[in-house]
């Protein structure tokens, strides 16, 4: 196949309707996908739609009709991964991950000093409680709480829910 191109893959395909579980499966597939530098095929793919044909063969999406390894363009080059989710409440989510180059080493990090993006994950039982746990964090963060405290200890909370 030509480089460049980015599978695309569906967890429903290989355990059908999954309802809740679905977003987990998807993302432990693809995190399993990183790690082992593997995409599996597809069941049941045969070919896009005829409307769409053209547009998807001149584009670099493609469905894997069998498994195959995923080489990686150079020994140091990192593979990445989304995974896209909508929920039957109607949330929505898209996660980016990526492989380290080297399978299995731990690379430490200082996410402070790095000075990037800071995801405060939050959660309630409904809309209201959720918009509530927004203008909490907001008014801590504007009284110059430190952001990176607020996502550990979001975190943190999240999963005793």
């Amino acid at each position: 196949g030509r480089t460049g191109r980015v599978a695309l893959g569906s967890a429903k395909a290989q355990i059908g309707d999954a309802g809740c579980a679905a977003t987990m499966a998807g993302l432990i597939r693809t995190v399993l996908c990183l790690h082992h530098g593997y995409v599996p095929g597809t069941s049941g793919w045969r070919r896009p739609a005829a409307a769409l044909a053209d547009d998807f063969a001149a584009s670099a999406l493609y469905v894997p009709d069998a498994s195959r390894p995923w080489l990686r363009r150079t020994a140091g080059s990192r593979r990445y991964a989304s995974v896209g989710f909508i929920g039957a409440s109607g949330a929505h989510g898209h996660l980016t991950l990526s492989a380290e180059a080297t399978r299995g080493a731990l690379v430490p990090g200082d996410w402070q000093r790095a000075g990037g993006p800071v995801v405060l994950p939050l959660s309630a039982d409904t809309f209201d409680g959720l918009l509530s746990a927004v203008e909490r964090h907001r008014e801590l963060l504007d009284a110059g709480s430190d952001p990176y405290a607020l996502a550990r200890d979001a975190a943190r909370e999240l999963t005793g829910r």
